[in-house]
């Protein structure tokens, strides 16, 4: 007897609870469950939205080694020559700026370690910014 009154006062709370909304601790669970971004696509009434603009040209050599070569050449993993270290850099500047170019280009394995990937990774860096790159890390070693 006494557990099926408990079984019905139990059904009338859930009953009253879901008639009068989610409890606090529901809804802040529902809070934290509910999502922080969204997605816009191609078509949506979010789409018309002004887009930030990118780059309108090509970036400097400045640009691209403080976002990309800047990890190995200020740290010097992997051996990498120490941006603006004459010393390190004059061996390979005395092998010309083409040398330097194709390495950096095709990237550098000694002793079948990759030690410098191709492009130093930098997979949207046109020819011309690479160039760019290897004409001022050269610079500022000498």
């Amino acid at each position: 007897m006494i557990r099926s009154a408990l079984i019905i006062f139990s059904g009338l709370v859930l009953l009253v609870a879901s008639a009068y909304g989610q409890t606090a601790r529901e809804q802040a669970m529902l809070d934290r469950l509910s999502p922080i971004g969204s997605v816009c696509m191609a078509g949506d009434a979010c789409a018309a939205a002004a887009v930030a603009a990118g780059p309108t040209g090509p970036r400097s050599g400045e640009e691209v080694y403080n976002g990309v070569c800047m990890a190995c050449h200020l740290t010097g993993a992997s051996n990498a020559p120490l941006f603006g270290n004459v010393e390190q850099w004059a061996p390979r500047i005395a092998t010309g700026m083409d040398a330097l170019y194709a390495s950096v280009f095709n990237g550098i394995e000694v002793d079948g370690v990759l030690v410098m990937p191709a492009k130093g990774l930098c997979l949207d860096c046109s020819d011309e910014e690479i160039e760019a790159t290897v004409d001022y890390m050269v610079e500022a070693a000498q």
